[in-house]
């Protein structure tokens, strides 16, 4: 158990390290999986980034009590298919970030288009952090 550093690249700018991931606590997992569900899942190769100051800002411009503190992502059913929730401080709330986490699990599934808890889901979604913490997982 490790922490791996995360090269993250776009077609705008020059390559940088944006942040460390490390495994995701089993106790993240475990609340992850257990939790709404609209299947039965389970996460293999969970890893977390901390979500980073200039994002909590953003997110907390749309919702000013939000409390993200980490990005956790991991394999669902040993599958290719990767799913990313953010989790709050004391390890609630949790929230299904990408596609492939609201298939599987529906925390979060209030959010409505529009709505600021969608609002955050998609910042958090295109972030910086949630493409490093998914490239751990692959790697």
């Amino acid at each position: 158990m490790g922490i791996i550093g995360v090269l993250i690249s776009d077609s705008d700018s020059t390559p940088q390290v944006i942040q460390e991931c490390s495994e995701a606590s089993s106790e993240d997992l475990i609340n992850i999986e257990s939790g709404p569900s609209s299947s039965a899942f389970k996460i293999s190769n969970g890893k977390y980034v901390l979500v980073e100051s200039e994002l909590l800002n953003s997110i907390q411009n749309i919702a000013p009590n939000a409390s993200q503190e980490k990005i956790v992502a991991g394999l669902i059913n040993d599958s290719k298919e990767i799913g990313i929730w953010t989790v709050g401080l004391s390890g609630g709330p949790i929230n299904s970030i990408n596609t492939t986490a609201r298939k599987y699990s529906v925390w979060g599934s209030a959010a409505t288009p529009g709505s600021r808890a969608a609002q955050i889901r998609d910042l958090v979604d295109s972030s910086p952090e949630a493409k490093a913490v998914s490239n751990c997982v692959n790697n």
